[in-house]
């Protein structure tokens, strides 16, 4: 779930608004700023309860963004869709689809035709959004073996099961690890 939301974050809000521009007339004033797109994205993020964005507060915003015109406009618009239609399980499922794509390929579409999206994710990109991740789980492998008592070399086997470790780097990471003791099971 970690790395849908950071693949979220990093390929699918660029398109729902973040990072543009905000303009609306407070008390007769013309106020710009970056669109709050934060307030969004935690919401967003966690699917069962996007729901909860169609609330005034946040679809008035929304609308100012719409309303404004130009290239950000198409992005807001978007923002709706996906709140009004209650579509997050659906965008989940297409970083899913890409994610499992990019395990075996150098490149996977997030495809979310109900959105108008298709975003190419290479496997550099991919591998770049996990940089930090890795090295986490060279972290916490480092952890295991210390709390454990074990040396690396002492390590007789290690079970993948699927999931995250499915994804290339993480594959790699662990092979280079512990060579010949990787082993796949359901």
């Amino acid at each position: 779930d970690h790395i849908d939301q950071l693949m979220f974050k990093r390929f699918i809000s660029p398109h729902l608004g973040k990072g543009e521009r905000w303009v609306r007339r407070v008390d007769g004033e013309v106020i710009e700023t970056e669109f709050p797109f934060d307030e969004f994205e935690a919401l967003l993020l966690n699917w069962p309860v996007t729901y909860t964005l169609n609330q005034g507060k946040y679809r008035s915003k929304i609308r100012d963004g719409v309303q404004q015109g130009g290239a950000a406009a198409e992005k807001f618009q978007r923002l709706e869709a996906l709140i009004s239609h209650n579509l997050s399980y659906l965008v989940f499922q297409a970083i899913r689809a890409a994610k499992a794509q990019l395990s075996v390929a150098s490149e996977a579409v997030i495809d979310i035709p109900e959105l108008d999206l298709s975003i190419p994710v290479s496997l550099p990109e991919f591998d770049d959004l996990l940089r930090e991740l890795l090295v986490q789980i060279e972290q916490l492998i480092d952890q295991t073996l210390a709390r454990s008592g074990l040396n690396q070399s002492e390590v007789d086997l290690v079970i993948r099961t699927g999931g995250s470790s499915l994804i290339a780097s993480i594959r790699q990471c662990l092979d280079a690890r512990f060579p010949g003791k990787v082993v796949e099971h359901d």
